[in-house]
């Protein structure tokens, strides 16, 4: 259904991202109840897709803001935490219309909805993520079913006063506890004249640029993992002691450490919020919170298969949110201690597969063994190591290097088998009664028998 080109009051606020452009403002025609209209137009040559984070005002309660199948309604995700996602797709060269209807309980509380929404673009329309993160809660939905009767009229009618009201006159007004806009917010426009009413596409002049998300490949500073930022980006690293409070247990695999610094809001103290968010959307293995309550630090290591960059995404929506510092966190490489137990068992399995080895029959073996010399002459290792062969005849034509080595290697054969002689000796040394164990001395004869 066409909803028509015209914006109430004349004023708007427009946000431009990736040349994709966003413009708000107030509708009191097309539907039976005021509605909060955007238009989404897009400057690029390929569709892109589009997530537009609008906050709820504190005095609107949600089971009084409705969306219509007819216009964008099933793009509209509504969150506990008074966030309303509207999800989609903008092709090029085309305009695309959502409505948020409102059920006003004091008229001048639409002045809670002229506020700078938050836009996301994406090259791909479906990119994973465009998927907002958190609590989801229910969404008044409706169809052409609803129609307007007398007491939408009235709605209407007084929120068209509350609006055309000049703002001393409606400060000075006994009993008023609105606080109606005196200027626009920044960004945004107010012109009650006619041709500004007809105005149509986004006020070059009138445009606000979101900044991107600073990714940083690099270590930051000091903090060993790469990071990923939102907000206003001066985030320090977490100091060291507070990390290895929350990292006292093994980390898990898609462990994120989240930083985020936090200011009061209207939902209660940001940081508790945050907090809260947290655990209702990832896996905790540790969080903590420090400051005053006015401004304060939420530290947190959450298990999850998102990006460092979605969870930054799904963090600087929220009004609480000053700063984002996410960081991919994984154990340093530790090898674990031995087990006595396991090794005493590993060996004793290691001997069963081996027959013990007597000191003689290596030694016999090893005097069999041949060496081949340049020449084709062979020589045993007795002969090497006693020194019946010169270390030369056997290098031959080698270098010196080699020769060296060579002379090396058989000084230390001889030393070890110095040292296996002086141990045989010591056992030839031995009285035959020790050698022999238990057996019985044997009886000399009696000469005088």
């Amino acid at each position: 259904m066409r909803v028509p080109n015209r914006w109430y009051g004349g004023y708007t606020v427009d946000v431009e991202v990736d040349d994709v452009v966003v413009r708000k403002g107030l509708d009191l025609e097309t539907l039976p109840l005021p509605s909060v209209k955007f238009a989404f137009e897009s400057g690029r040559d390929a569709p892109v897709g589009v997530r537009l984070t609008e906050r709820l005002p504190e005095s609107v309660q949600r089971e009084h803001v409705a969306v219509h199948a007819d216009y964008g309604g099933q793009g509209w995700t509504a969150f506990d935490d008074g966030r309303l996602v509207y999800t989609g797709s903008v092709p090029p060269g085309d305009t695309v219309v959502t409505l948020l209807m409102v059920w006003l309980s004091e008229p001048d509380h639409i002045y809670g909805f002229l506020g700078q929404p938050h836009l996301r673009v994406t090259s791909n329309p479906n990119a994973p993520s465009l998927r907002p993160v958190g609590v989801e809660t229910d969404l008044l939905r409706v169809d052409g079913r609803f129609a307007s009767d007398e007491p939408f009229e009235r709605i209407r009618a007084a929120v068209e006063r509350a609006l055309t009201t000049p703002a001393d006159a409606a400060t000075d007004r006994p009993g008023s506890g609105s606080q109606p806009v005196a200027a626009p917010p920044a960004g945004g426009t107010w012109d009650d004249t006619d041709g500004a009413a007809a105005g149509a596409g986004p006020t070059s002049g009138a445009s606000v640029t979101e900044p991107g998300r600073e990714a940083l490949p690099e270590p930051d500073n000091d903090w060993p993992h790469p990071v990923v930022r939102g907000g206003v980006g001066e985030l320090a690293p977490p100091e060291e002691a507070t990390v290895d409070d929350l990292l006292d247990q093994p980390v898990s695999p898609g462990s994120h450490l989240v930083r985020v610094e936090t200011r009061d809001s209207y939902h209660g103290g940001g940081a508790v919020v945050v907090a809260q968010e947290l655990a209702n959307a990832f896996e905790i293995d540790g969080r903590q919170v420090t400051g005053d309550g006015r401004r304060d630090i939420v530290d947190a290591v959450v298990v999850t298969d998102q990006s460092a960059g979605r969870i930054v995404e799904a963090l600087v929506d929220r009004p609480q949110v000053v700063d984002v510092f996410v960081s991919p966190v994984t154990a340093e490489d530790e090898a674990a201690e031995p087990v006595i137990d396991d090794v005493v068992e590993t060996f004793e399995e290691l001997a069963a597969d081996f027959d013990p080895v007597d000191a003689a029959e290596l030694e016999a073996e090893l005097d069999e063994t041949e060496f081949p010399g340049p020449d084709g002459d062979e020589f045993t290792i007795t002969e090497l190591v006693e020194g019946e062969v010169d270390a030369a005849t056997v290098a031959g034509d080698a270098d010196d290097g080699e020769l060296h080595t060579l002379q090396e290697e058989i000084g230390r054969l001889a030393d070890h088998v110095a040292d296996l002689e002086a141990e045989l000796d010591e056992l030839d040394g031995e009285p035959a009664d020790v050698r022999e164990g238990d057996s019985e001395p044997a009886v000399e004869p009696d000469t005088d028998d």
